[in-house]
């Protein structure tokens, strides 16, 4: 055992007697030197005593060995955790207690936040059935089939293909199909009821002929005259064949020759664009149509001619190319654009008034011209005129002496 040291409080602390210079050295002493009282020293087994676990229940438990001072948790069974669990009724979840397995069976619509599907414009409940679908604008599949598959009378649509099984479920089937197009197509049926044909269909027709105009053709037929036909449109009409010799052509190009010879040169009639209706009359004769450029005028004959239009005119014919320059009043002969002074031969002049000299108007007998009867009107005054009224009565005329002897003889 170690020497032990004696030791003296000074002032609150503890010194060795020894020196004066130290403080404490516990060298060689133990908490076995002090005496107990009411602290009483630390040990294994006080601490332990002093500790205590209670155990309150629920699932588990809990203990404590003081010898050792170990705690235990002993955690709780399987059985006891699924013990407490469940699922609520009409949920349609099931559970197992044995296993602790929870799985569904069952879940009702009411049960979901989404309990249906709208197909297009339809709505379709979980679980329930859909016959008609509306509302929709396309509908996208590798196959799509009315009926069931390769039953009778089932439709399906697939591959570019329609197939038609037909009202026996074998294998035979009907199937539409098309070739490939170049451009959009389009097949129109018609708004009857009937049978389709195709180039192998044979047909007995209840009509074994058909009539073009007035010319009735039996069917497998050939016509070479067609009659009685009011109009013909077609983009062109062909005499003969297409630019074989002597063909001719009725199209919107004009009318083309062929000519004799089968070639590149054709001779085509055209018209220019008409601003009214134009008629144009061949003459009841033979002869060759000439054209525009080849005509022309003899010189001197007084005739115009325009090449560019085809309009021919005159100008100053002159009376040699005339058939008759001449006209003949009384018998004094005047040519055109001739004057004549003297017009003789009448035998009888009518107008509506006649105004000439009193010196050169007579009135001659009819058998001897050196009798004639001559006005003077010399003795009339000026701006005045004079009218002598024929009586209503035949006789003859007598002169102013003359009636002055009659006057004076009669008293």
């Amino acid at each position: 055992m170690a020497t032990r040291k004696s030791l003296t409080v000074i002032n609150g602390l503890f010194s060795e007697i020894n020196t004066s210079s130290d403080k404490l050295d516990l060298a060689g002493n133990t908490t076995a030197d002090l005496t107990e009282n009411t602290n009483l020293y630390f040990t294994n087994a006080r601490g332990r005593g002093a500790v205590s676990v209670t155990d309150a229940g629920g699932l588990g438990s809990l203990a404590y060995n003081s010898s050792t001072g170990v705690i235990t948790y002993t955690g709780p069974a399987n059985s006891d955790v699924r013990g407490l669990v469940s699922v609520a009724s009409g949920s349609g979840l099931t559970y197992n207690a044995s296993t602790g397995e929870i799985g569904t069976s069952s879940i009702p619509n009411g049960q979901l936040a989404n309990s249906s599907v709208t197909v297009g414009g339809t709505a379709i409940a979980l679980g329930a059935t859909a016959s008609t679908i509306a509302g929709l604008t396309s509908l996208a599949s590798t196959t799509l089939i009315s009926g069931v598959a390769d039953a009778a009378n089932s439709i399906s649509i697939a591959s570019g293909n329609i197939v038609f099984e037909g009202s026996t479920a074998d294998g035979n089937e009907t199937t539409l199909t098309a070739a490939n197009a170049t451009a959009d197509r389009t097949l129109t049926l018609p708004n009857e009821t009937g049978t389709l044909l195709t180039t192998a269909s044979t047909i007995t027709p209840t009509v074994n002929s058909l009539t073009i105009g007035s010319t009735s053709i039996t069917l497998g037929a050939t016509a070479s005259t067609i009659a009685g036909l009011t109009s013909l449109t077609a983009t062109t009409l062909y005499a003969g064949a297409d630019g074989v010799a002597n063909a001719i052509a009725i199209g919107t190009s004009g009318i083309v020759f062929e000519g004799s010879g089968a070639d590149a040169y054709e001779t085509t009639i055209n018209v220019v664009n008409a601003t009214a209706d134009r008629a144009i009359n061949f003459p009841n004769a033979g002869g060759t149509v000439a054209l525009l450029t080849s005509l022309s005028v003899a010189g001197g004959s007084g005739l115009t001619y325009n090449s560019s239009t085809g309009a021919f005119g005159t100008s100053s014919i002159p009376n040699a190319q005339l058939a008759n320059s001449t006209i003949t009043i009384g018998s004094t002969s005047v040519a055109l654009g001739g004057t004549a002074s003297t017009i003789s031969g009448l035998s009888s002049f009518t107008c509506n008034a006649i105004v000439t000299n009193d010196d050169g108007f007579r009135i001659r007998d009819n058998s001897d011209n050196t009798k004639q009867l001559a006005f003077e009107c010399s003795g009339i005054s000026g701006s005045t005129t004079r009218t002598l009224t024929a009586p209503n009565d035949s006789g003859t005329i007598s002169t102013e002496s003359f009636a002055t002897a009659i006057a004076v003889a009669l008293g």
